[in-house]
């Protein structure tokens, strides 16, 4: 009953949000006259995080949860600017599902890329070096 209640009043919202014309066109003439200067970037940092407990072994529409994560963070980095800090957390990496486990698989939260410029096959070894397998300790990974 609760989702009747819930969802009572989207309907119109909806409609709204699917007419919406998302189409965003530029005349030359709002186009600017003079040369655009855009400030040199600073130094880029960037934090990937990937949850590899048991359930990322679930496949999805386009293949298993862990190799489409992995396929991700992978197309984000090489889309980076050159020269950019890159490093990877991994959580849920240890032990197994069974309840033994849960303790030491809830406790494993390794950085296995350390902060550094990236480096395509250093970064690649490290994607390489762990398997879903575990628990999912949301609150010590962030």
């Amino acid at each position: 009953m609760v989702v009747p209640l819930l969802a009572a009043n989207i309907k119109e919202d909806a409609i709204k949000l699917e007419e919406l014309d998302s189409v965003v066109r530029i005349e030359e003439s709002d186009m600017p006259t003079q040369q655009v200067n855009i400030p040199d970037a600073e130094e880029l940092n960037v934090a990937c995080l990937i949850d590899a407990s048991k359930s990322m072994n679930r496949s999805v529409i386009g293949g298993q949860k862990m190799e489409l994560g992995k396929q991700v963070v992978r197309d984000y980095v090489n889309s980076l600017l050159t020269g950019a800090n890159i490093s990877l957390r991994v959580y849920g990496h240890k032990g197994s599902k069974q309840e033994s486990d849960k303790f030491a698989s809830c406790q494993s939260n390794e950085v296995v890329y350390s902060s550094s410029i990236y480096n395509q096959d250093k970064f690649e070894k490290a994607l390489a070096s762990f398997e879903a397998t575990g628990w999912t300790p949301f609150a010590s990974a962030i």
